[in-house]
């Protein structure tokens, strides 16, 4: 057997493992496209500094003839400005709600960077067979 050979079947599943990897979607990476709820636009009543733990702004969410008093979890407006923020489909009691820009654990750079991880450690791993065809035997 030419001691290619294994080096050449590492570095061709590494291959196949980095696109079935792209085309699974982005929910291989934690990323979910899915907002479970509505864009609206709020006022801000009760602005908070960005010097504590957590802070939080008290919002009103005009919803038709009605406004809907919410906790938002942000920090440095201030008092009467305007801010999108995403409404939750079904929400009883006390609201809490999030930027609209805001989406847990998701991130612009989130799939890239990951794909990156698993080409090198695809390539790391194809590295290690060659070095291991490269060292002779011990007996």
């Amino acid at each position: 057997m030419p001691r290619w050979t294994p080096f050449a079947v590492a570095g061709a599943l590494a291959v196949f493992v980095v696109i079935a990897s792209w085309f699974a979607g982005p929910g291989l990476f934690a990323l979910t496209g899915e907002a479970k709820g509505v864009v609206v636009e709020a006022e801000v009543t009760g602005p908070a500094p960005c010097t504590g733990p957590s802070p939080h702004e008290a919002i009103r969410i005009p919803q038709g003839g009605h406004a809907l008093d919410a906790t938002l979890t942000a920090c440095g407006h201030n008092q009467g400005e305007k801010v999108k923020v995403m409404l939750p489909d079904e929400h009883t009691g006390k609201l809490t709600v999030d930027p609209a820009e805001f989406v847990t654990g998701a991130n612009d750079l989130v799939r890239p960077a990951g794909l990156a991880l698993l080409t090198l450690s695809c390539a790391a791993g194809a590295a290690f067979v060659h070095l291991l065809q490269r060292t002779p035997a011990r007996t």
